[in-house]
This record gives structure tokens, C-alpha cells and sequence, in this order.
């Protein structure tokens, strides 16, 4: 039961997010391919902290230019399938986000991380959460 309301969450955010991402300009073309995920990795996902901060911008600032193959898209997918290791629930949720994002964009990453982040990401969702409502 919780990991269908996780996902409908994650649906619901991803879809605002789209919505936002079509209102602003794109990115550059001219850009140097892994570019924007150099920038995200060093200033937005440099903690997990930073990455639960920051992942509204993250997933609305993704595009399928972003996850072309680059020298940092294994930075990136490293990075994601760190944040699903977190000791925090709020850097696993961001990881999760990101990963689903990812492979929205990318069928091709998906089709090479899909085993590791789906590993880790359907325990996660299939962990009660505990009521300490007294």
C-alpha cells in the first residue's frame, strides 16, 4: 500500500515539474554535452542534504539533452544509485525521484540501470511506514 502512494506522490511531482520545465526556455544547444549534470552534480547534489533541498529544481531543470551520453552521465547515474543508499529517507526519496526522471528521459540508461536502482529502490517501497502517532 505505501509504495502505490509513493508512487502516485512521485507521479504527481514529476508531472509539476514537466508542467514548470515547459515554461522556461531551453537549454542550450551549444552547451557541452553532460554540462548541466556537471553543474547539478557539484552545486545541487554535492550532499544528500542538498540533494532533498534542491530536487524540485533538479527534476524540473532535466531534459533529454541533459542525459545524452557524456563523461558524466556515469558520474550521475553513480551519484543517483548513491542517493538510494542514503542513511537518510529524504536522500533515498531523492534519489528514487531522480532515478525515475532519469530513466523517463533515457531508455537507454534505463536499460543499464534498471537492475541496481530497482534492486535498491523496490525494498524502499515496500517498507511500512511506522505510525508513532500516539
Amino acid at each position: 500500500m505505501c509504495g502505490c502512494r509513493c508512487l502516485l506522490v512521485l507521479l504527481s511531482e514529476v508531472s509539476a515539474a514537466e508542467q514548470n520545465r515547459k515554461k522556461r526556455p531551453r537549454q542550450n544547444r551549444f552547451m557541452e554535452p553532460g554540462a548541466h549534470l556537471k553543474s547539478l552534480l557539484q552545486l545541487q547534489l554535492s550532499s544528500d542534504a542538498s540533494a532533498v533541498r534542491y530536487l524540485p529544481h533538479c527534476l524540473s531543470s532535466l531534459t533529454a539533452e541533459s542525459v545524452l551520453p557524456s563523461s558524466q552521465l556515469t558520474k550521475w547515474t553513480t551519484r543517483i544509485y548513491a542517493l538510494l543508499h542514503s542513511k537518510e529517507s529524504g536522500g533515498r526519496w531523492a534519489g528514487l525521484c531522480l532515478a525515475y526522471k532519469t530513466s523517463l528521459l533515457s531508455q537507454n540508461v534505463m536499460i543499464d540501470c534498471a537492475q541496481s536502482w530497482m534492486g535498491v529502490a523496490l525494498p524502499l517501497l515496500s517498507v511500512r511506514e511506522m505510525d508513532f502517532a500516539t
